[in-house]
């Protein structure tokens, strides 16, 4: 039967003969690979279950790499290349990033940059911001994630992107039709006075 064994190899030279002798362990582990074999199926599926419910509601995934010595490199899932605008062939993983931040809105680019500081110094941070797409123009982006330090090497982030202008816009409106309803109301208030006071002049 298929077996999975885990070898380990120890080489050693004879001094008086001057061989080379391999010492080789050999250990059984078919059981608990098999084991790990199951779970990373299930925790796969649960990856790929999760990864739908996402979609559906319109959020990609994207994973950042910010190695010492390697520029920044971004991997994305296929709802975030659709939510960026780009085929996940056109580009590298390193002109992705190049193309996710130079789209970000320069007035917007500080927001986003303290974002990202405060990723890497508490481990996670959440931000809104405007970014152009290249067929939708300028639009609102949620934008979160956490990130992880790899010792000596640099940081690893990920996180999520969402398209929020619909929110966004609502929101403005439902502010602008308040504004203007209390603008309305200091009107009719500045009325109903004046009404008052020419009442008040006519009575005396």
């Amino acid at each position: 039967d298929k077996r999975y064994n885990r070898l380990v190899m120890y080489l050693d030279k004879d001094k008086e003969s001057g061989h080379i002798i391999c010492y080789v362990l050999c250990q059984d582990i078919t059981a608990v690979e098999e084991q790990w074999l199951r779970e990373n199926a299930t925790a796969q599926g649960l990856i790929n279950d999760t990864d739908q419910v996402l979609s559906c509601a319109g959020v990609g995934i994207w994973y950042i790499s910010l190695l010492k010595g390697e520029k920044p490199k971004m991997i994305a899932n296929a709802k975030m290349y659709e939510l960026l605008g780009i085929s996940p062939t056109e580009l590298t993983e390193e002109e992705v990033y190049d193309f996710w931040y130079a789209g970000i809105r320069k007035s917007s680019l500080p927001t986003v940059e303290a974002s990202v500081a405060e990723m890497l110094e508490k481990g996670k941070s959440e931000n809104t911001y405007v970014w152009a797409h290249p067929k939708w123009g300028e639009i609102y982006v949620r934008c979160g994630g956490t990130s992880q330090y790899i010792e000596g090497k640099g940081y690893v982030l990920c996180g999520y992107h969402s398209d929020v202008t619909e929110i966004i816009n609502s929101d403005m409106k439902q502010r602008q039709l308040l504004a203007d309803a209390l603008e309305d109301t200091k009107k009719q208030k500045k009325l109903l006075q004046e009404a008052l006071d020419n009442y008040k002049q006519a009575d005396y």
